[in-house]
């Protein structure tokens, strides 16, 4: 008498394909591929390739653009720029966006003109 396995793992139905099926003898690639497009083996083109540097989260990059608008919006020269980033730079290199925020809304909303962030006085 023959033995009826159920469950058994089979394998993808697309030549060349090592992986089991997940769905109608294809694996979660290939799937996914015949339902976007309907056809497994179709390839979708990459979109663009995205602006924000490596290791920085898409909320931050946002806040960060929303940030520089907004100075930019109000007349900051690029020197008056870096020195609102050197104000807003931590200890360990890395940049609080929050601050930097913050900065520029203040700003806006209360000043209505640029801030210009001097450095301390030298000591003598």
């Amino acid at each position: 008498m023959a033995r009826v396995v159920l469950n058994c793992p089979t394998m993808c139905n697309v030549k060349g394909c090592p992986n089991k099926s997940v769905a109608k003898g294809l694996c979660a690639k290939h799937y996914m591929r015949a339902r976007r497009s309907g056809d497994p083996n179709k390839v979708r083109k990459r979109g663009p390739a995205s602006k924000r540097p490596a290791g920085v989260s898409a909320r931050t990059w946002t806040r960060f653009k929303h940030a520089s608008n907004m100075i930019q919006a109000m007349g900051y020269s690029l020197e008056e720029f870096e020195r609102m980033m050197n104000e807003v730079k931590r200890r360990n290199g890395s940049y609080n966006v929050s601050r930097l925020l913050r900065l520029a809304q203040y700003a806006l909303e209360y000043l209505q003109q640029p801030v210009l962030i001097t450095p301390p006085p030298p000591k003598d």
